[in-house]
């Protein structure tokens, strides 16, 4: 009898961003990455982490309106919202996390407090990354400022100082791509991925997915992740 494989799309990003992560540890028995290809690594890790998550939230609520399984009054609810004409879509994803707990009478995330604040800096990373607005990055093509002028720190810069060890400074370097996309920076990436999935996913009613919690997967991933070999988690130079 033909059968049709199924994939956990979310996890699937997840996986990736963890082998891209991978990649750029250090003391690794594999050939020691150009800078081009770090960065191209840390990019990736990045851009699936916040994949996984949004993949993650629009999938919960899919998963309901789908009908499949047993439809609980907690599904119903998430159900009423999946609609086009409530523009669900367009809804920015840490908006619909809150909606889903919302939803479940569970405590909403603190906007000021972990895990939701750095969720939202790593989806401000991503959206730099994935949007960005000059084609030379780190210099005003229409300003007076001559070439080799120290800039000012960006306010994302700023926040995300301290949080994971930057790349080396040299002259004349920008924060983003040089500085920002260190080794760090894709385990940061990774970390706050899963760990803000996984209270995310306590906090839910045990009905909410027909098929049960998933978060086991990001707790096993996120203790492949504690194996690789970084020499500072936090920090920046």
């Amino acid at each position: 009898m033909p059968y049709r494989k199924f994939t956990l799309q979310n996890y699937f990003y997840l996986l990736a961003a963890l082998r891209l992560t991978e990649l750029t540890a250090e003391k690794r028995k594999i050939k020691r990455l150009n800078e081009e290809q770090q960065v191209s690594c840390v990019l990736g890790a990045v851009t699936a982490s916040v994949a996984f998550l949004e993949c993650s939230i629009n999938g919960l609520f899919a998963h309901a309106a789908s009908r499949i399984g047993r439809q609980t009054n907690y599904r119903k609810l998430l159900s009423s919202l999946y609609h086009d004409k409530l523009k669900f879509a367009n809804l920015p994803w840490l908006t619909k996390y809150q909606a889903a707990l919302a939803l479940a009478h569970k405590p909403v995330f603190e906007l000021g407090k972990e895990p939701y604040q750095a969720a939202d800096l790593l989806n401000q990373l991503r959206n730099e990354l994935m949007h960005p607005k000059e084609i030379f990055a780190g210099v005003d093509a229409w300003s007076n400022v001559p070439f080799g002028t120290k800039l000012e720190k960006t306010s994302l810069e700023k926040r995300l100082t301290g949080r994971f060890k930057f790349n080396a400074a040299e002259k004349d370097e920008e924060f983003i791509p040089h500085l920002c996309l260190s080794p760090d920076c894709a385990y940061w990436a990774v970390e706050t991925a899963a760990k803000f999935y996984i209270e995310f996913d306590s906090r839910l009613p045990t009905t909410a997915y027909f098929h049960g919690s998933l978060r086991q997967h990001a707790h096993e991933m996120l203790a492949e992740l504690r194996k690789l070999k970084f020499s500072e988690k936090k920090g920046s130079v």
